[in-house]
């Protein structure tokens, strides 16, 4: 049995939803998502098409189990009642910095003082020990005891030389495997103090120790920001999310959404990654600002089709479909009133200073940073215009940002609207799905078309004599678009479209936003 090429089958079939649980579903009136509320959301995820569930936000247990996980394995025994496979972001580099294992490795406990990578740090420990930065912020952070610890996002960063972490983390990995997980996402951008050869082959034992206890284990590796040819060292992976497509540089510029950027990126991956390794397709997640705000760019009545075009661009592609919560309703960016509104670690240096308190300061601050940040993403999930909270919480003070604009955008008033956005992201991911389809999706080999044009993002996907051309106007303007001469005088039967009146495939002026996919015979 490969075990990898049948992992790496599973996760190409998925289509993915991912939820950053603190912000989706607050299922006991506490004012934050938990594991309870995700559960009284299945029926609606199943009815959306899914078939894979990422969790990202649960504190996973390592070392001790979580107190949610009894909560977990009735959401899991659900889900398989339902058909659908669940992820678990699991942090395998860093914990907590309220763990208890930090604060007795920090008293220098002799079980647990190399837990975790310390250094007494220059100048009589007054000074890091280095200088070097990721994402703006150091990687170094003086502790009470006046030591300093190697952290990145605010989270102490383990020592994985140390035997009884390694071991600590096998043993999680199983326990959440019992318990029905089927499969892991394992951010490996920062395991710092590795080298790469080294990093390697540790992750290709963590994945061995971890698959005796369930060889058809799902292993994605998170990569983003990872050049694409660099990621073929890691044969034992399911996937690997590896584009990021949103740059996160804080600037005081009105940025213009870049479409030949955004295809450069996705044409890059596509290549880099076929017959490779299994790519990863979203165009926003948990970490990343909303996709309509920064690449739908200035929508206005296009919302809709905004949502819907940008979708069925990365849908579409080689790799897992992921979506991201929200993004199925054409949920937007929220606007911050303050800098120390924004929590998102990589700008802590800039918005928790003495600075922001003085008004001009925190208003340029806020403008740089807040359209990058990933609490845009972090938001309340917005489920209806009726209820208070947009329905996320019972509790009259949620611990999570409501965008007021939930009033018009949610998942309700889309579901009752037979053009809601909702509905087009269900025929999409059936699209995926379609047997007679879904090997050109699975298989197909990519080419594109339209390469240097700044509005359309056009390619195929051919396998054993079934073409799918994907055509998608990414700007609020009318486009010329005429059929590449190669595909010209086949028959075309129409597989999707996001306006009523479909345009023709042939020589069509695109609407604002407009996609159309079609399959040639």
């Amino acid at each position: 049995m490969n075990t990898t090429h049948d992992t790496q089958t599973l996760y190409a079939d998925s289509v993915i939803y991912h939820v950053y649980l603190p912000c989706f579903c607050d299922g006991l009136g506490e004012g934050v998502g938990n594991v309870e509320g995700l559960t009284s959301k299945l029926d609606y995820l199943a009815e959306l098409g899914v078939n894979t569930l990422l969790i990202e936000g649960y504190q996973v247990g390592i070392g001790a189990e979580s107190p949610q996980d009894a909560s977990l394995a009735a959401l899991l025994s659900d889900c398989k009642a339902k058909g659908v496979q669940v992820l678990l972001d699991m942090p395998i580099a860093s914990t907590a910095i309220d763990h208890p294992w930090f604060a007795q490795s920090a008293e220098g406990s002799a079980e647990f003082a190399d837990y975790y990578a310390w250094s007494v740090g220059r100048g009589n420990g007054k000074a890091a020990p280095e200088g070097k930065r990721i994402d703006g912020e150091p990687i170094w952070r003086q502790y009470t005891t006046g030591k300093w610890y190697r952290q990145y996002l605010g989270r102490p960063m383990l020592n994985l030389a140390c035997t009884p972490v390694r071991t600590a983390i096998v043993e999680a990995a199983r326990r959440y495997l019992f318990l029905g997980v089927n499969g892991f996402i394992w951010d490996v951008r920062y395991l710092l103090g590795i080298d790469e050869k080294d990093k390697r082959q540790w992750l290709g034992d963590l994945c061995r120790d971890v698959r005796m206890q369930n060889p058809a284990c799902i292993v994605v590796l998170r990569s983003e920001g990872v050049a694409p040819d660099e990621l073929q060292g890691y044969p034992f992976a399911s996937g690997i999310t590896a584009t990021t497509i949103v740059p996160r540089k804080p600037t005081l510029r009105k940025s213009k959404p870049n479409v030949r950027n955004f295809k450069h990126t996705l044409s890059t991956l596509q290549k880099a990654a076929f017959g490779r390794f299994v790519p990863t397709l979203y165009a926003e997640n948990a970490s990343s600002p909303r996709c309509l705000s920064t690449i739908g760019g200035e929508f206005g009545d296009f919302r809709k089709e905004a949502a819907t075009s940008i979708a069925a661009a990365t849908t579409l592609l080689y790799g897992a479909a992921q979506v991201y919560q929200g993004q199925e309703i054409g949920m937007q960016n929220y606007h911050f009133a303050h800098a120390a509104d924004i929590t998102d670690p990589r700008y802590y240096h800039m918005t928790h200073t003495k600075w922001t308190r003085l008004a001009p300061i925190d208003k340029l601050i806020c403008k740089a940073v807040s359209h990058s940040a990933a609490d845009n993403a972090r938001t309340a999930m917005q489920w209806t215009g009726l209820l208070p909270n947009a329905g996320f919480s019972t509790s009259r003070t949620p611990q999570v940002f409501v965008n007021p604009n939930y009033t018009e955008i949610n998942v309700q008033s889309s579901m009752e609207n037979e053009t809601g956005t909702v509905h087009f992201f269900r025929k999409l991911f059936a699209l995926r799905k379609d047997k007679s389809l879904s090997p050109a999706f699975k298989y197909g080999t990519y080419r594109e078309y339209y390469h240097g044009d700044k509005n359309l993002y056009v390619y195929t996907r051919s396998y054993k004599g079934t073409t799918i051309i994907v055509v998608c106007n990414l700007q609020n303007a009318y486009v010329t678009f005429s059929v590449p001469n190669d595909l010209a005088f086949h028959q075309a039967e129409l597989l999707l479209h996001n306006y009523d009146m479909p345009a023709h495939l042939g020589n069509a002026t695109l609407r604002p936003y407009e996609c159309i996919v079609y399959r040639l015979k």
